[in-house]
């Protein structure tokens, strides 16, 4: 087991044969999350969006779809104009429709286009896939996704007005253009 030394900074130089292994690159982000007594490095995947797109593919049932039956359950109705839970769990598993949230997460990337999500449809998403995948890669899922180009946002009544639609327009999908609200 090789021994490294801490930096000025906390900085360490990890040895070329564990940076091989793990496809460790210059650049490439790593999660540290400190374990009992230790830190535990994990590298990241490069795209956060190639990585995400179809990551829940293999459930047995559409967590996309069991959204929706609750929500109509609950008689509610997403008109937010945000990027809600069913497109991103739609997107997760590679659902019918799921090109137009990867494409509208690439414009982001992009600098084309601005996404958001409320804090309560990210809990929706973290909340079904701990159910369907595990606590474990429901971490791993959220891990990547704060990566994605999107801000995620309060849900306050500054959202609920007049937006512009965009091009993308689907049942479970009205990406927004909202101006920043004003501090």
């Amino acid at each position: 087991m090789p021994i490294v030394k801490t930096h000025a900074k906390g900085q360490i130089i990890m040895p070329k044969e564990i940076r091989d292994k793990l496809g460790i690159k210059p650049g490439t982000a790593v999660s540290v999350k400190l374990v009992d007594d230790h830190a535990e490095i994990k590298p990241l995947p490069d795209d956060p969006i190639e990585f995400l797109t179809g990551i829940f593919k293999e459930q047995r049932r559409s967590l996309a779809k069991e959204l929706l039956e609750e929500r109509k359950k609950d008689n509610q109705t997403d008109e937010k104009n945000l990027i809600d839970a069913h497109a991103i769990l739609v997107w997760t598993q590679k659902e019918r429709g799921y090109q137009k949230i990867k494409s509208l997460l690439t414009d982001c990337r992009d600098q084309s286009a601005l996404g958001y999500m409320s804090q309560i449809n990210l809990g929706e998403v973290y909340y079904k896939t701990i159910r369907a995948a595990g606590l474990e890669e429901a971490k791993r899922f959220l891990e990547n996704f704060f990566r994605l180009p999107l801000s995620i946002v309060l849900p306050t009544a500054s959202l609920s007005g007049k937006h512009r639609r965009s091009r993308l327009n689907t049942p479970f999908l009205t990406p927004i253009a909202l101006p920043l609200p004003r501090l």
